[in-house]
């Protein structure tokens, strides 16, 4: 998102019907932030509320501001030739510039989200045409000149009673003609069945669509303009969003996106199963996306923290998605029972053993027995997709126990053992990452052909420089 700042007069929480000069500012990387500044002390006494619902206000503009969920920062104090000013600073987790709500939590008929590389990722980048470029046929006056866009095919679907479409938005600016440009805006619009939705409800459609963009980008890709809608009679009203990103995670602003796992052409004919599917899927999964986005596009963090994490979310994929236990769970609830009393008793009094000793084994050891280990897990992986995965350099067949061995080293950091370092681990990392794209790309129903064509092309000149 866009940084911003607004000046204006705003309410002074826990002083109802009195009013101060601030200002606004937000930043991504701090969110939003309020200055309510006053001179003299009767209004801006100590005691106002270390917490508040809402401040609302209204910019130098005339744009209503209405800030939500607010907690203060700090109080400051200075004194000039007019008395003791005093600035008191509140953190808010969400601002909404644009429309007047009555109610205490702002609702919606529709929301449109921007992200820097839709476009891109839809093909639909552009035109934009500068019409001091464009030959015109000779003239005269009263002429008319028309220009005309054409609204492409664009794939439209309903989740759970949410439409969810990627619409665009023509923009001019015809001042005069050889200054004049037409440009498209891509974005999301999420329409809700019911009218005035609240806000909360729309962010996890939100979460899942920049989720779904940043893994077929394979980036981590935010959102630079959030636009909510309210239909009044006669007009409709665009009020801006702006809130803290999270999780926060490096997050790309370029305007072309390379080595991708899949866009929207590759999959138009089928996104609608592929959309639901995702959204389906992405509460189990949300974990697994987060490690893997974790580690893409992050120049800062360490090769050791990229295996780490990969490794993760393989193992958190495969826990949520198979599960992986020898037994049932009642079954192992019997076994589990025998080893307590066998450790409780022959066992325990044979050896002597220490309680502590004995509360590791109970509530460590034998409680999670029963699960598969991180090798068995990878295994598992490897030979579901080991026919994608031949075609692929640095994949990871065969490679199993040296990630489990570098994995407990980094862990630990106790005996190297088996675990691999320098380049090889970095060999290890591609392996891990691609082994995540190619789940995550089958539980998405991504054809295994055009699996194999993309990662070929993205993998294939990977070198370490």
């Amino acid at each position: 998102m866009e940084d911003k700042i607004l000046q204006g007069q705003f309410q002074i929480p826990g002083k109802e019907g009195e009013e101060c000069g601030g200002k606004v500012e937000f930043t991504p990387e701090d969110g939003v932030l309020v200055k309510l500044f006053n001179i003299g002390d009767e209004l801006f006494v100590d005691k106002t509320p270390d917490r508040v619902r809402q401040i609302v206000g209204m910019s130098t503009d005339a744009e209503p501001i209405r800030l939500h969920q607010c907690s203060r920062k700090n109080i400051s104090s200075t004194s000039g030739s007019l008395g003791r000013a005093k600035t008191k600073t509140y953190h808010a987790q969400s601002m909404f510039v644009g429309y007047p709500f009555i109610n205490n939590n702002p609702a919606f008929d529709d929301l449109e989200v921007y992200q820097p590389l839709l476009a891109d990722w839809a093909d639909l980048s552009g035109p934009v045409t500068n019409l001091s470029d464009v030959t015109f046929p000779a003239s005269k006056p009263g002429d008319i000149l028309r220009v005309e866009y054409t609204q492409p095919d664009l794939p439209s679907v309903r989740i759970n009673g949410i439409e969810i479409e990627i619409a665009t938005k023509p923009t001019t600016n015809m001042g005069q003609v050889d200054l004049g440009q037409i440009s498209v805006e891509v974005f999301w619009r999420i329409t809700p069945r019911k009218n005035q939705v609240p806000f909360s409800q729309y962010m996890r459609t939100v979460q899942n669509l920049q989720d779904l963009l940043s893994f077929a980008l394979a980036q981590p890709v935010g959102i630079w303009k959030l636009i909510g809608n309210v239909d009044i009679p006669y007009e409709s009203k665009d009020v801006e969003i702006s809130y803290q990103p999270s999780p926060n995670i490096k997050q790309s602003d370029g305007e072309r996106a390379h080595n991708v796992l899949f866009r929207l052409d590759d999959v138009h004919s089928s996104f609608e199963e592929i959309l639901k599917t995702w959204f389906e899927k992405s509460e189990v999964l949300t974990p697994v996306f987060h490690l893997y986005f974790a580690t893409q596009d992050n120049s800062a963090m360490y090769v050791q923290n990229k295996l780490l994490n990969l490794t993760q979310a393989l193992e958190t994929y495969h826990r949520r998605s198979v599960g992986g236990t020898y037994l049932s769970e009642q079954e192992y609830e019997d076994v589990y029972q025998d080893l307590i009393t066998f450790l409780n008793g022959q066992l325990g009094q044979r050896y002597g053993l220490k309680n502590d000793f004995t509360t590791h084994l109970r509530k460590g050891t034998f409680r999670h027995a029963n699960e598969y280990s991180l090798g068995k897990r990878l295994g598992e992986l490897i030979s579901e997709h080991e026919g994608t995965l031949r075609e692929l350099h640095w994949n990871l067949i065969g490679k199993e126990r040296a990630v489990v061995d570098t994995r407990n080293y980094l862990t630990h950091y106790d005996e190297k053992g088996k675990a691999v370092l320098g380049k090889e681990q970095i060999h290890l990392v591609w392996g891990l990452q691609q082994l995540v794209e190619v789940c995550l790309l089958a539980e998405m129903g991504i054809p295994e052909n055009h699996v194999v064509e993309q990662m070929s092309d993205r993998y294939r000149d990977r070198e370490i420089k």
